[in-house]
C-alpha cells in the first residue's frame, strides 16, 4: 500500500475547507493548559499535535490508519508545532466505544467532533479537572450537558474558520422549551443535537468528578 501523502490529504480536508480549527486549540491551550490530548473519531485531523506535545488519535477508518503510520507525519508536525519538545503521536485503529489501551485519567483534553457519544464512552480517560471540547452534531454536547460529572464552562462560534470563545450568557444555553423534557435516553435514541433555544458551534466542559 502506498504511503498517504500527508500534507495533501490534510490540506484537502482541513485547510481548503477552512476547518483546521488551529486557533481554537491554541485558545484552549492558553486558557486551560495541559499537554496530553485524546481525539476519538479524529480521521486525519492532526491539528491538535501542532499545539499539544502528546496526542492520541482513534479511528476505525483504514485511510486514517495509513495516514498515521506514515513517518512524514512527524516532519509535517515539526514544521508547524508551537512547542519545543518532540511531538508524541499515538494512533489506535479501533472503535473507541469498545475501548483503547490508554490509562484512565491520563489526558488533559478530550475532543468530541462529529464522532458520536465520545463524552459517554471516553470520559474515564479524561482527568478530573480536564477539558472536554464537544459539538452537538451527533448529540454529544447534549449528552455532556446531562452528565453530572461535567460542568459547562464556555462556548465558541466561528466565522471563516476563526473561533471566538465566550462565557457570557451561559444560562441561556442548553435551555429547552418549557413543555419539553430532555433526557439521556432521548439523546441515545436520536443521536443528534437537541433544538435548544440558543446554540453554539462548540462547547467546552470541565470534568468535575
Amino acid at each position: 500500500m502506498a504511503k498517504v501523502p500527508v500534507a495533501k490529504l490534510y490540506n484537502h480536508y482541513y485547510i481548503d475547507r477552512k476547518f483546521e480549527r488551529l486557533n481554537l486549540f491554541r485558545q484552549l491551550k492558553e486558557k486551560y493548559g495541559g499537554t496530553r490530548v485524546l481525539y476519538p473519531g479524529s480521521y486525519v485531523h492532526i491539528t491538535p499535535s501542532f499545539v499539544y506535545p502528546e496526542a492520541v488519535y482513534v479511528d476505525k477508518d483504514p485511510e486514517a490508519s495509513r495516514f498515521f503510520a506514515n513517518p512524514a507525519n512527524y516532519a509535517f508536525v515539526d514544521k508547524r508545532k508551537h512547542y519545543s519538545e518532540p511531538a508524541s503521536i499515538t494512533f489506535h485503529e479501533a472503535d473507541y466505544q469498545i475501548g483503547i489501551n490508554e490509562p484512565a485519567q491520563s489526558v488533559d483534553l478530550l475532543i468530541s467532533q462529529y464522532a458520536g457519544f465520545v463524552s459517554l464512552h471516553c470520559k474515564h480517560y479524561l482527568k478530573v479537572g480536564g477539558i472536554l471540547l464537544v459539538n452537538d452534531s451527533h448529540g454529544d454536547a447534549t449528552m455532556a450537558s446531562l452528565d453530572e460529572d461535567f460542568q459547562f464552562i464556555e462556548y465558541g462560534n466561528q466565522v471563516e474558520g476563526k473561533y471566538t470563545l465566550s462565557d457570557m450568557y451561559m444560562d441561556t444555553y442548553f435551555v429547552t422549551k418549557a413543555e419539553t423534557e430532555l433526557t439521556r435516553e432521548w439523546a441515545l435514541k436520536h443521536m443528534r443535537g437537541f433544538k435548544f433555544r440558543r446554540e453554539a458551534d462548540v462547547y467546552v466542559f470541565r470534568r468535575i468528578k
